[in-house]
């Protein structure tokens, strides 16, 4: 099993018992789960490719990812691309080429995450944790 597998059951896990243990009905429980594909900017297109895509276009990574409230649990299997805005989307060019210039430029360390979604996890689980424990005392109560 991959850590991040390890890291998707752990969550999943985590929020199943703040749900059974620390909330008296289950239906009071509201949980935004969020998985799928996630694009994280690391600059501006390199001049090698200016004019090859929409003006708004950057250089990132495309990452999978899963979270909780919008603070991500795990990131992973992330690949350079450009990217740009399509309206009800982003388009995405992962070309050979475009890969490899971007990885000249580029490594993931560059990427621009957010403070929320890169470091949210500790204080989602924090709270999680918090209110495992209250859960934990009030039934020994």
């Amino acid at each position: 099993m991959t850590m991040a597998w390890k890291k998707l059951v752990l969550a999943l896990v985590a929020a199943a018992a703040v749900v059974v243990v620390a909330l008296p009905r289950a239906e009071a429980a509201f949980l935004v789960i969020n998985h799928g594909e996630h694009a994280f900017e690391t600059g501006d297109v390199p001049e090698d490719l200016e004019g090859e895509f929409p003006d708004d276009a950057k250089a990132g990574y495309k990452c999978s990812v899963f979270g909780i409230f919008w603070a991500y649990f795990t990131i992973y299997d992330c690949e350079p691309v450009v990217f740009w805005d399509e309206g009800a989307g982003f388009g995405f060019n992962a070309d050979k080429r475009v890969v490899k210039l971007l990885e000249k430029e580029y490594s993931e360390d560059d990427m621009q995450i957010p403070f929320w979604a890169h470091h949210g996890r500790w204080i989602v689980g924090a709270g999680l944790l918090g209110l495992v424990g209250l859960g934990v005392l009030r039934r020994r109560k």
